[in-house]
């Protein structure tokens, strides 16, 4: 209980509660590890001390469940030792003789007496139809990675697990194989396996087509993949979005393409893939019938330009503006069918937030309601109520539109994204978008029962998880929520560790838009903690054109009268007190 004094945890008690099941009642006991990563060390030590489990076996099993991506079948592991000739040799030399006679795999009772003394630190999951060995707790697969799992031996458990894999044809297999090939930085059959349309044909059908992607995005991203081997893997994921004729190619035709990779952090593999795509050659090479390779090279400029648009910047947004312009003009506009009216709608759109973001407003109202009817005239119900959805946000801002109305577009939006989820990627996203804007309509109607319920569901959004990216919005919204209650030095100190880096001096204000926002919140925030200087320091980073245009134009020094509000200052274009109580609101509804 000494040693448990020093580290309390819970795990702690328990890896202490292990050990001391396996001391003797004559054992001479030694002090414990006083932390959780060298307890764990010491009881992989003691179950590969020659008089137990022989230093080999265990290393070797240990480091083969580390490199594991979801675990390893118990069939999976014997196999993989019985193949390790270092393991096969320290068994020959511990054996019985009579153990050996035509012995040429690991006997299971050997791995039986090692997975009985690693039981407490293992757990079984069930996962593509198999049982799966896995340990237990982060700190002991970490533990097991550091010491197991080093420098070449990383290397050589992986090439062994591809080799293993790469002779099975089963869903595991499938999903494994470029994970290990990755991993073993084994690159040229990691490219021929990843380029292989058959391949990804079959892992599409057993698992759909977003672990294919998951791969492809791994290996562009991995460290020492050449520039080479991250232009085939563009020029593959590329014929695939053109191709439209088999099953992968419908899973990933150009629009789910686009709402499943532009969203994304690392979007340079999708950036590499639309330089091919809105190619007028590369799309005639893998494309016979004409109206279709002028129709997807439509798509693909189209998602280009508005993945510019969400770049931000002037130079990005004038770039996008211009293409979906030209897009526009060679479009036929009269009466298309209902895939070119799909495409049309969505130039509209984003032709009309673009005019959005550089304060056109009525220009923004306008676009979105062609977009409407263009993609009802598509039966696109799910582009018309985005649009639907954008235009009563741009009302709101413009103060044409209350507070009630703009909640009442998003509840009907949300009401039909719900139903077409099964079928729409852009629905599920809009869930996430919807809930979102209903947190804003909440936090700048200071309302905190409202932004907290929002909060909720978008830590468990759907669209959120896929990416990754719910632990992302988490921070961020934390900083709204204490922005909502006024508690300026906790929303300055969210701010603070959100931006980081982009805090340090600038050539030029940002007009991304995600981040002046969060500038203009920072802004907020340090104005209510009485730094009037940094807030218009922040407000002139801030240069979001448009409704959202600057956080500071101008501050009175602060009122010290108790309950007085602490300044007057011009947020997103108009004037508004920032009070002091709880739960006031920080910026009121348009009258």
């Amino acid at each position: 209980m000494e040693s448990f004094a020093a580290c309390s945890r819970p795990l702690y008690l328990r890896l202490a509660f292990e050990r001391a099941c396996r001391w003797s009642s004559d054992e001479q006991v030694g002090p414990l590890a006083r932390d959780i990563p060298n307890m764990i060390r010491d009881l992989f030590a003691e179950l590969g001390r020659p008089e137990n489990h022989g230093g080999t076996l265990v290393h070797h099993a240990l480091g083969f469940l580390a490199a594991s991506r979801f675990g390893l079948g118990e069939d999976e592991l014997v196999d993989l030792l019985s193949t390790d000739p270092m393991v096969m040799a320290e068994f020959r030399d511990r054996a019985r003789p009579e153990w050996l006679d035509d012995v040429d795999r690991l006997p299971v009772v050997i791995w039986s007496r090692l997975r009985l003394e690693l039981q407490p630190y293992l757990c079984e999951r069930r996962f593509d139809g198999a049982t799966l060995l896995d340990f237990y707790h982060r700190e002991l697969q970490e533990v097991a990675e550091h010491d197991h799992l080093a420098g070449p031996e990383a290397r050589r458990r992986h090439t062994t697990l591809a080799a293993a894999f790469r002779r099975r044809a089963d869903t595991r297999a499938l999903r494994e194989l470029p994970y290990h090939l990755i991993r073993a930085q084994r690159w040229g059959e990691l490219r021929r396996t990843v380029t292989d349309l058959g391949f990804l044909e079959r892992k599409a059908a057993a698992l759909g087509a977003e672990p294919v992607l998951e791969d492809l995005l791994h290996a562009y991203g991995a460290t020492g993949v050449s520039a080479g081997l991250r232009a085939a893997l563009a020029r593959t994921l590329g014929r695939i979005a053109v191709a439209g004729s088999n099953g992968l190619s419908q899973m990933l035709d150009p629009a789910s393409l686009h709402a499943l990779l532009a969203y994304r952090n690392d979007r340079k593999l999708y950036m590499q893939v639309l330089d091919h795509c809105t190619r007028a050659s590369f799309i005639a090479r893998h494309v016979t019938d004409r109206p279709t390779r002028t129709q997807r090279l439509l798509e693909f400029r189209y998602n280009q330009a508005n993945l510019l648009r969400r770049l931000g910047g002037p130079d990005s947004l004038q770039t996008a503006a211009q293409t979906l312009r030209d897009a526009l003009a060679a479009h036929p506009t009269a009466d298309p069918d209902p895939e070119s009216a799909r495409i049309l709608s969505g130039i509209q759109y984003d032709l009309a937030y673009i005019e959005y973001l550089t304060g056109q407003w009525q220009r923004a109202i306008a676009g979105l309601e062609a977009s409407v009817s263009t993609a009802l005239r598509a039966d696109d119900e799910t582009r018309g109520w985005i649009s639907r959805c954008v235009a009563a946000n741009v009302a709101f801002y413009a103060s044409r539109l209350d507070a009630d109305a703009y909640r009442e577009v998003l509840t009907q939006a949300l009401g039909h994204f719900e139903t077409a989820t099964a079928t729409s990627l852009l629905a599920q996203r809009w869930i996430m978008n919807v809930h979102s804007s209903l947190f804003d309509l909440a936090f700048m109607s200071g309302d905190e029962a409202g932004a907290e319920a929002q909060f909720v569901l978008l830590q468990g959004d759907r669209w959120l998880a896929q990416f990754g990216m719910e632990l992302q919005i988490a921070p961020l919204l934390n900083a709204r929520m204490f922005l909502l209650r006024g508690d300026w030095r906790q929303a300055c100190r969210c701010y603070q560790n959100l931006l980081g880096a982009e805090l340090a001096p600038s050539e030029g204000p940002s007009s991304e838009e995600g981040l002046a926002r969060k500038f203009l919140e920072y802004g907020k925030a340090l104005l209510g903690a009485g730094d009037p200087e940094q807030a218009r320091h922040l407000g002139d980073r801030a240069a979001l054109p448009g409704p959202r245009r600057q956080l500071v134009l101008e501050a009175t020094d602060r009122a010290d009268t108790a309950g007085a509000p602490l300044t007057t200052t011009f947020l997103w274009g108009q004037r508004v007190s920032l009070p002091r109580a709880r739960g006031r609101p920080l910026l009121r509804a348009p009258s």
